[in-house]
């Protein structure tokens, strides 16, 4: 959201695999900040000047803009001048966010200011903290099956596009510095370091590294801490903004995170945009909640205690009464018949759930489905096609907390997709099934041909044989 609100970002799926654990194993382990606040945020606060700075550096902070900016293009000043200057601003804004969001500052946060290009390829040398290529891949493929994006759209080429429009900075937990653009304005450069900065004492009081990274079967429990981190230095930055943080609510701060991430990239498809938005707007509600009642040491806890699903940053209660998610197994390839091997499997979460309901219902009523959630396994399984390109099949088995709440999520995909089996043209086969509390819900298989080009290529004999093996399997909590 260049020169808006704050947004994230982690590297290739967790977007995770959940949708919304999408976006957060794109970017792995890093802690980004997708841009400052112009519109329609909390005008930047002025901190103390600090009385080592030089005058233009503390011009910077305080309002009257130096000769020479401290971050961005600056050839009439050498490269150790502005490294100093880069310093110093981050100390005194780190001071700031120290004091206000009440972690101690155990040693100096390195920084560094790069081009869009540049930050772009640090956070692609973090892959290998990230989800696997393959299922980097075939969550593209889950969202076409889904209809959910365009079968033709690049869903790596996409999202790198959107986080290089998104980004602002980012904090990276294994470099323990922090990473800025070097083309943001004074204010949107204050409030990206206020965001970032807090996640640099979250590293110092709690250890972020490898926290964030990919794991097989990790997209929920991931997206998870990333909201509760994420929400906890969007409420950092906004109260070292703002003496007023309590009078923002969460419904006005996910629009203005999402008209800006629509503006700045119009073509990337809406649950992307979702999956963007959600741990931040997510985190913050959560965040608020925790320190209505305790105060940061709340947060200090939430943080050290880390929640077990987005469940239970979505439902503070269930935080509290440490509900664990139902543990719901792969499901079995054998239904699908011979060649078929799984790509991967993951778990989506209430929060993956809900964005993904967005599509195909109203807000308010996707968010009352998903919070029958009770846990899930969303798998890729794919094989050799007989003519070229390869056979691609999507199976997501819901376990929801009642049957009640499973009957409310088969009547949303009644609605969307029809009580009926349908082959697809292109996408081949969609059914789905309830019993009880499990719903399970099959796309594909459909053939991905070596042109980029879709066939449907399944029956519905084999998709309906799989949903019913699904929830044939038994689950525990």
């Amino acid at each position: 959201m260049r020169g808006k609100t704050p947004s994230r970002a982690t590297r290739h799926p967790r977007v995770a695999v959940c949708v919304a654990s999408l976006l957060g194993s794109l970017l792995g382990s890093l802690l980004v900040s997708g841009c400052g606040a112009e519109a329609g945020s909390p005008p930047a606060r002025t901190p103390p000047p600090d009385p080592t700075a030089t005058p233009s550096a503390a011009a910077s902070v305080a309002g009257s803009p130096p000769e020479v900016p401290p971050f961005g293009t600056q050839p009439r000043v050498s490269h150790a001048e502005r490294a100093l200057r880069n310093d110093r601003l981050v100390a005194e804004v780190l001071r700031g966010v120290a004091a206000t969001r009440g972690l101690p500052v155990t040693k100096p946060v390195k920084s560094r200011t790069l081009s869009r290009d540049e930050l772009l390829a640090h956070i692609l040398s973090k892959q290998d903290q990230g989800a696997p290529k393959e299922v980097m891949r075939l969550t593209g493929e889950a969202l076409a099956v889904l209809e959910l994006a365009p079968v033709a759209y690049d869903f790596e080429a996409g999202v790198n596009a959107l986080l290089q429009e998104q980004i602002a900075g980012l904090y990276d937990p294994e470099d323990a510095t922090m990473f800025l653009l070097d083309d943001l304005s004074a204010s949107v450069t204050e409030q990206t370091l206020a965001h970032e900065l807090v996640h640099a004492l979250q590293d110092q009081a709690f250890g972020l590294q490898g926290a964030l990274d990919w794991k097989p079967r990790g997209g929920d429990r991931t997206a998870a801490f990333q909201s509760l981190v994420e929400g906890d230095a969007t409420v950092g930055m906004l109260a070292y903004a703002s003496e007023n943080v309590d009078g923002i609510d969460d419904d006005t701060l996910r629009r203005i995170i999402t008209a800006s991430a629509v503006m700045s990239a119009p073509d990337s498809p809406p649950v992307l945009v979702r999956s963007l938005v959600a741990p931040y707007v997510d985190g913050f509600a959560f965040v608020q909640a925790l320190r209505r009642r305790g105060g940061w040491s709340a947060v200090d806890e939430a943080v050290r205690r880390r929640p077990a699903s987005t469940e239970q940053v979505l439902h503070p209660a269930k935080f509290d009464a440490r509900e664990k998610p139902i543990d719901v197994p792969d499901p079995p390839l054998e239904p699908l018949g011979a060649g078929f091997t799984m790509g991967f499997v993951d778990v989506m979460g209430e929060q993956g759930a809900r964005t993904i309901f967005e599509e195909w219902t109203h807000r308010k009523r996707a968010r009352d489905v998903a919070a029958g959630w009770g846990g899930d396994a969303f798998a890729v399984a794919s094989r050799p096609a007989p003519a070229g390109g390869q056979e691609i099949v999507l199976g997501w088995h819901q376990r929801a907390d009642t049957p009640k709440d499973a009957k409310e999520l088969a009547d949303l995909l009644g609605e969307r997709f029809g009580k009926t089996c349908v082959v697809r043209e292109g996408l081949g086969p969609l059914t789905w099934i309830a019993k009880g509390a499990d719903v399970a819900l099959v796309a594909g298989p459909f053939t991905r041909k070596a042109d980029r080009t879709v066939a449907a290529s399944g029956t519905c004999a084999t998709a309906t044989a799989w949903a019913k093996a699904m929830i044939a399997a038994p689950a525990k909590r």
